[in-house]
C-alpha cells in the first residue's frame, strides 16, 4: 500500500485512505504546520495562492456555514453587501 507524503509536517502517513488523510489534516500539529507556513511567506505570495484558490472554486456555491462564519449577507440584484469586519460595501 503506497504511503502518503505530508509537505507541510515532513511526514509519511503510514496508510494512503481517505480516512488516515482526514484524521491527519484535522489534527493539531498539521494544523499548525500550515499556519507558520503561510505565516512565513510574504503577503504577495499569499495572496497569489488565495487567488489562485479562489479560481479554481470561482462558481462553486459557499456553504451556508461559511458565509455564517465570516459574516457575508447574500443581496439581490442591485443592491450592495456591507462586510461587518470592514464595513466596505461591495
Amino acid at each position: 500500500m503506497p504511503k502518503y507524503y505530508c509537505d507541510y509536517c515532513d511526514i509519511f502517513l503510514t496508510h494512503d485512505s481517505a480516512s488516515v488523510r482526514k484524521a491527519h489534516n484535522s489534527g493539531w500539529k498539521h494544523v499548525n504546520q500550515v499556519a507558520a507556513y503561510y505565516r512565513e511567506l510574504e503577503p504577495e505570495k499569499t495572496q497569489e495562492i488565495i487567488n489562485l484558490l479562489a479560481e479554481a472554486y470561482n462558481g462553486m456555491p459557499m456553504p451556508v456555514m461559511t458565509e455564517a462564519v465570516l459574516g457575508i449577507t447574500k443581496a439581490g440584484p442591485g443592491e450592495t453587501i456591507a462586510l461587518e469586519e470592514t464595513g466596505q460595501a461591495v
